[in-house]
Formats: structure tokens, sequence, C-alpha cells
């Protein structure tokens, strides 16, 4: 398909491009909502995954559907009033056995009518479970936002800035599954400071956003608890070989085995069969150890 012929903007003097070229950092951001506006708001939001912070419209959505599901209601009535009339005349002519000839004309338009309601009703009932599932913004994604908008005032009218106020109703749009060990860590700034990725060309200017790779961080939360769950294992095997005490080497098993199904919980989640699963084989180890 040949697209549409565009104007092109007119062509601007050496002195005008000299003088846009020319301006400080700092003026530009003093007049944010000429320089930067939605174009940089949408690069923002593009730059990273965890700047994809967009609102859910929970309550707005919800009653969509309670308006579409009234509709329908209303016209399954109206189509089972028809129906009704139909079977309660004596006339041999009012049959129902036939959509190609059917005797109502009525009826064929409120099917019509309810298959299109019936279809944008299911859409948005589907798209608003998607919606509803993904988790909501965590509370530096936000602050990346508001310093966003703290750094480029009036970038964006205030009269669409339909984040204000709303900041619970804000969802990530590309979450990412992480262990709680991993989202601890992201608390840690000394870690964040070390994972931090090098700015890109499609980043914001330093210092209003800050970028890390999540890759390098998920790898180190990998590797610490390995350490952590080979520490415990071997630091276990250890004291139970200095432990000659049949209740005292017991009590060691119990709150080892404790401690490790508790730190497996907090590297792989809500997932309690793989938890129980590597704590038995944990166990085990601990147990065949002893019986030599």
């Amino acid at each position: 398909m040949a697209l549409r012929e565009h104007s092109k903007p007119p062509a601007l003097s050496p002195d005008i491009e000299a003088n846009y070229v020319s301006q400080t950092q700092e003026a530009r951001r003093s007049k944010a909502w000429k320089y930067y506006g939605y174009p940089a708001y949408a690069r923002h939001l593009g730059s990273s995954r965890d700047c994809m912070v967009f609102r859910r419209f929970g309550q707005t959505q919800a009653r969509c559907l309670l308006s579409l599901q009234h509709d329908i209601a209303v016209l399954e009535q109206r189509l089972h009033d028809w129906d009704a009339y139909g079977m309660k005349d004596p006339s041999d002519n009012l049959s129902c056995c036939s959509l190609d000839y059917d005797p109502i004309p009525e009826r064929r338009h409120i099917l019509a009518e309810l298959t299109r309601t019936l279809s944008e009703y299911n859409g948005l009932l589907s798209s608003f479970a998607s919606l509803r599932s993904l988790p909501r913004a965590a509370a530096r994604d936000v602050t990346n936002l508001k310093n966003w908008h703290a750094t480029y005032p009036h970038a964006i009218d205030n009269s669409e800035r339909h984040d204000l106020g709303h900041e619970d109703d804000l969802f990530q749009l590309i979450p990412l599954q992480q262990s709680m060990f991993a989202v601890t860590l992201q608390h840690i700034p000394v870690l964040r400071s070390i994972f931090r990725t090098r700015r890109r060309s499609d980043h914001d200017e330093e210092g209003v956003a800050q970028y890390w790779s999540d890759t390098a961080m998920d790898s180190a939360a990998t590797l610490l608890t390995l350490i952590a769950g080979l520490g415990m294992l071997l630091g276990s095997c250890w004291w139970l070989e200095h432990v000659y005490d049949e209740a005292s080497r017991l009590g060691l098993i119990t709150g080892s085995t404790t401690l490790f199904a508790l730190g497996l919980w907090g590297a792989m989640g809500n997932k309690p069969a793989e938890v129980l699963t590597g704590t038995a084989g944990y166990m085990a180890i601990l147990v065949i150890y002893l019986s030599h």
C-alpha cells in the first residue's frame, strides 16, 4: 500500500540551526515543553524494561465491562421475548426453525447486535485478565518516572500527566520473573552501582534515570545462592564430624535443613514442590553422611 504524501517542514536558516546547536542543556531544560515533550518522554519509556510503566485503568475497565454486560443482558432478554412471542402466537407462520427465513426479522437484528457486543465484551475480558496478571510497578520504577518529570518540568502538560495521583494503578508492561533473593539484592546500593550498564544512545541524559543489567544481577544472585547452598551443605558435614551426641546431631540436621528450606524458598520463590524436593535432597545427603 502506497503511503500518503506528507508535506515537509520548511528549511531553516543557518543562523537558526547554529542557535539551536549552541544552546546549553540547562537552557533547553528550562523550556522542556519545547525541546523535550513527548518525543523525550517516549524515549524514556522505551529506554528500558523497567521504564515501561503505564496505567491499568482498573476501575474504568471494570465499569466498561459492566456496561457491556448490561447491554448483552438486555439484548438477550429481548431475544427471549421474541422467541416466547413466536411460540405463543397461535399462527403456524411464526416458526423458529430457520435462520435464513426467520419470520421475525427483529430476531436477526438482535442476534447481529449481540454478536458484535459479545465480541467486544469477550475481547475486553481477555485483555483485562491479561492486564491484571501483570505486576504493579516497583517503587524504583515510579521514582524513575517522577525523576524524569522533575528533571524536565512541564515537558508534559499537567493535564496529561495521567500518572499523577494514580501510582497504585501503574503497572510494568514487561515484568521480569525474579526470585526474592534477586529482588533483595537490587535494593543494595553498592550492588546496583556495580551492575550499572553503560549509557546507550537510547538512554536518557546522564543523571535522569538509573540503568543496570538484569542479566548480571540475576547471575550474581544465582552465584551467591550456589555458594550459600554449598556452604551450608559442606559446613553441616564438617560440623557433624565434630558432634558425637545423637541428640545434638539430630538438632543440627533439623536446624540446618530448616535454614536451607527457607533459603531455597527465597531463591526460587513460591514453588513449594521444587523447594520440598531440594530440601529432601539436602537432608538425604546429611543423613547418608551421618550413617557412615
